[in-house]
């Protein structure tokens, strides 16, 4: 082989050795600019124009609609009518002055609660759950009647049904009065709603009435001992209730009202209404204590119409 051929073989050689680390060279640098792009464009994406002074307005849509809804429902709950436009703008004054806080919603509670109509509210709310809608206009009926039986001697037989009746249905009537001046609580007035001729027509019978009154206010059946009992006093056969002795029916509402049973059962109806769902345990234990010893049936709606899960946070 000549000297020349092997010269140009050696060249070819070199020429593609050449050539393909050129190629290689040519995808790297290929590959590093591409990683250099994709690392430009993230930095432009992370990268944050502040301007000095620069403050976005608060977004306060959430809270006016809040506030406003808040002070809606209260009246709704508490009086069970819309508000006027210079009451709601009275109250929305307040909360949005304060921000929403507990103490403003109490303020606005105690203001709306002072109205009239609070009581006439829940003696109409009683009527509708233990009298099955029975007013003033049904109770007036049955007043005229036992007054007509004690003005004719042909109904002399019926006078002590009249005289017995009369004055339970004048107490009845009397209940949103009495409410308003004070004399009485909450609990007498749901005594009063089930001591009457009316209830007595729906729930006819010791063993109806006491049944009755037990898932009314208790929220569950009596148990068979309690029931036993129960029915025997009604008879006016003493018997032991609540750890007492009772001998007649008066003594029995007097025992039942004042039961913790029925201010759990009280508790129990304001937050099924107010927030549509049980008390927990801790819950449960503390409002009732706490309606108990005040006697305050006022105080336990706005503790509960207060809370931030009734505004709705």
């Amino acid at each position: 082989m000549s000297i020349l051929k092997i010269w140009r073989g050696f060249s070819n050689l070199r020429k593609k050795g050449i050539w393909i680390m050129l190629k290689a060279i040519a995808k790297t640098i290929t590959l590093i600019g591409l990683v250099f792009v994709v690392l430009l464009i993230f930095s432009a994406c992370n990268k944050e124009e502040i301007i000095p002074g620069n403050q976005p307005p608060p977004d306060s849509t959430i809270n006016n609609v809040t506030k406003e809804n808040y002070v809606n429902r209260l009246y709704i709950s508490i009086l069970g009518r819309e508000c006027t436009e210079a009451e709601f703008d009275e109250a929305y004054a307040i909360i949005d002055a304060n921000n929403l806080s507990v103490a403003s919603r109490q303020q606005v509670f105690d203001i709306i609660a002072a109205k009239p109509g609070y009581y006439e509210r829940l003696v109409t709310l009683a009527e509708g759950d233990y009298l099955d809608g029975a007013d003033s206009v049904t109770f007036a009926f049955y007043l005229a009647q036992f007054e007509f039986w004690l003005s004719s001697p042909a109904y002399q037989a019926l006078w002590p049904t009249a005289n017995y009746e009369i004055p339970r249905f004048q107490q009845l009537l009397n209940a949103a009065n009495d409410l308003n001046s004070d004399a009485i609580t909450v609990s007498e007035m749901h005594k009063r709603s089930v001591n009457n001729y009316q209830y007595d027509l729906l729930n006819m019978g010791s063993l109806n009435f006491v049944n009755s009154v037990y898932q009314h206010f208790f929220k569950r059946n009596p148990t068979q001992a309690e029931q036993e009992a129960g029915v025997n006093i009604m008879n006016g056969i003493p018997a032991i209730i609540f750890l007492q002795n009772a001998t007649n029916k008066q003594q029995f509402l007097d025992l039942f009202f004042a039961s913790d049973n029925y201010y759990e059962g009280q508790v129990r109806d304001l937050f099924t209404m107010a927030l549509y769902r049980e008390p927990t345990s801790a819950e449960q234990t503390y409002y009732t204590q706490r309606y108990k010893i005040s006697q305050n049936y006022k105080a336990l709606h706005r503790d509960i119409l207060t809370l931030d899960e009734y505004v709705g946070f």
